[in-house]
């Protein structure tokens, strides 16, 4: 049912009902024109989601220019606030003010159409193709059409279709209906044509460590240079040269090309072999033009398309290019649920990349491989919290044997330590102000005795750092763990736990997993004493203060990075305790090897 919005006017209830009358003749209750909204140009249109979780959108489109203002994922909550609130759809694209300091600035619409360059098809038509106000044409389930007549009768149209439950994307449709014969020889052999891309939501809050993850990306295929996938970031900076994220030409075609933000992607790619050539350019853009709230200033990277629409044959022929737009999660999972998402997989790769501390070789790989790992525990334990603890004691139980063979090691250097100590003290305290002699007796003293502290206490440390660095670079891009709650006051593993709000500028919210964390770790290493050897001494006072800054770094990292870490500090509890009741406490004369808590 078509409705629209009472106003006192007379006109405005003709209109209202008009409305009415032809979504009975459509037959269908999708379609919502609010005639308070701009003077009756907004239309909402469902598409899909029927069922229970299914994938749908709930598009708003303002028929200047047929473009898109608004889109909510039906089968996707926005992020929840504390309290008992209803979920309401996330609105992965949102309307945003061109210049809040101007209301007649206007506002950002998405999928805006426009002439690349003055041509005779659409010459009168008034305001241009982004401007004018289009007709609905039709307006059925899972499908809608606007049509705008231009120049001595050329007629352009645009669809948006949903081609069946399941899906996760839209096709568009560009269509061109030639005028008279007279004024199609007029016409250029290509309507070269600018499409605005979707600008998804890309908050403060969905910065990790204060970086933004929202990237514009896409991938050719084919020509001289193969298959080039290219990405670019918003870096708070305006565009002063557009690049080029995907070209045509040459024998090379577009796969696909798009922007994404933390958990979501918006691509656009060739519905049908007859569109490919069409697609000539994507290149980059970036909005807002000033703060908006909490987003920055060109923040939101927004890929832009060039397409050449191609000359109909005759008069009264159409010519029409057909693109699917991907518009939902950014997941390994997802994308293999259709042949056609495959080459959006290179888009959650490009997002594994190592940042800040963790950028050594093969993160990316570990990081592909737990997330892989973390989906198989999943699908046993149904819950993402308890699939990291699963996760957390098979790595740290794979690596028993290792830790208990080299803490046997350890106390067998510490007991012929233990014996070999006074004539050790001796020659340190003969050689004292000897520096030089000192240090040669001491490596002959050491060859003497086979005196070799066993490397295999650090071991687990390297064993277990890729699996921290892993679950680091992945958690922090993780569709999956996205709004999953663990238990009690943790319902959403991919951010932090927010036990308490605080309401400061700087500390919004208490967390308590980190603090636990650090108290796990504290506990671990007091019960590990300290070396005798003044310069493991040294070291190990230093190391006691890693937990703090762990906690200061990672405060408001995802909690589910938390459930791993306090997890593995409680299993480092057990075995400790466990290993001294079958080997004995640990002799400070071969403390300081393996006393760093595993991360």
């Amino acid at each position: 049912m078509i409705r629209t919005a009472p106003t006192p006017s007379v006109r405005s209830r003709l209109a209202a009902l008009a409305v009415a009358l032809l979504a009975t003749l459509l037959g269908t209750d999708r379609l919502v024109a609010q005639g308070s909204e701009a003077n009756g140009l907004v239309v909402e249109h469902v598409f899909g989601g029927r069922a229970d979780g299914a994938p749908g959108f709930r598009v708003r489109f303002d028929r200047r220019g047929a473009a898109i203002l608004s889109v909510d994922l039906l089968d996707h909550d926005a992020p929840r606030l504390r309290g008992d609130e209803v979920p309401e759809p996330y609105r992965v694209v949102r309307e945003e003010l061109r210049d809040p300091s101007r209301p007649d600035a206007g506002r950002f619409t998405w999928l805006s159409l426009r002439e690349d360059a003055p041509n005779p098809v659409f010459g009168s038509v008034d305001g241009g193709l982004d401007q004018a106000a289009w007709t609905v044409e039709e307006a059925v389930e899972d499908r809608i059409r606007f049509s705008l007549t231009g120049a001595e009768g050329a007629r352009f149209e645009r669809e948006y279709v949903y081609d069946g439950e399941g899906r996760r994307d839209l096709r568009l449709v560009f269509r061109v209906v030639a005028p008279v014969a007279e004024a199609l020889a007029a016409w250029p052999q290509a309507l070269v044509l600018r499409l605005d891309g979707i600008g998804l939501v890309a908050p403060r809050t969905d910065y990790v460590l204060g970086q933004n993850p929202a990237v514009a990306a896409g991938e050719t295929l084919g020509g001289a240079d193969e298959s080039v996938f290219e990405v670019h970031s918003a870096d708070g900076r305006p565009v002063v040269e557009q690049v080029v994220l995907a070209r045509g030409g040459d024998g090379a075609s577009v796969a696909f090309a798009g922007n994404t933000n933390r958990f979501f992607g918006a691509f656009l790619f060739p519905a049908d072999e007859a569109s490919t050539g069409a697609l000539v350019r994507s290149d980059l853009g970036k909005v807002p033009t000033v703060e908006q709230g909490d987003t920055p200033a060109f923040s939101v990277p927004v890929a832009r398309y060039t397409i050449a629409l191609p000359k109909p044959s005759a008069a009264g022929a159409s010519s029409e290019v057909s693109y699917r737009l991907y518009l939902g999660p950014k997941s390994f999972r997802v994308f293999d649920e259709r042949a056609e998402y495959a080459p959006f997989v290179a888009v959650v790769d490009q997002s594994l990349d190592p940042m800040c501390f963790c950028s050594i070789p093969g993160a990316r790989t570990m990081a592909h491989f737990l997330l892989w790992l973390l989906g198989a525990l999943y699908d046993i334990v149904g819950n993402w919290g308890f699939a990291i603890v699963c996760l957390t004691i098979l790595v740290r139980g794979s690596l028993v044997p290792l830790n208990f063979k080299a803490q046997k090691a350890m106390r067998a250097y510490g007991a012929k330590m233990a014996v070999l100590k006074p004539k050790l003290d001796a020659i340190q305290t003969r050689y004292k102000n000897e520096p030089e002699v000192l240090r040669a007796k001491m490596v002959e003293f050491q060859r003497e005795h086979k005196l070799i502290p066993p490397v295999g206490g650090c071991l687990p440390l390297f064993v277990t750092m890729p699996v921290f660095l892993g679950l680091f670079t992945a958690l922090r891009v993780a569709y999956e763990l996205r709004q999953q709650p663990f238990f009690g006051w943790i319902d959403d593993l991919s951010r932090p736990d927010q036990l308490l709000e605080v309401g400061l500028g700087f500390l919004p919210w208490f967390n308590l997993l980190p603090i636990i964390m650090v108290f796990m770790w504290l506990w671990l290493q007091s019960s590990t004493p300290l070396p005798n050897d003044p310069q493991q001494r040294q070291v190990m006072k230093i190391m006691r203060y890693m937990p703090f800054m762990f906690a200061v770094m990672l405060y408001n990292y995802a909690s589910g990075l938390m459930v791993y870490m306090i997890t593995s500090s409680a299993f480092g509890l057990i075995e400790q305790r466990v290993t001294r009741r079958i080997l004995g406490p640990v002799d400070p004369n071969a403390a300081g090897i393996g006393a760093t808590p595993m991360i």
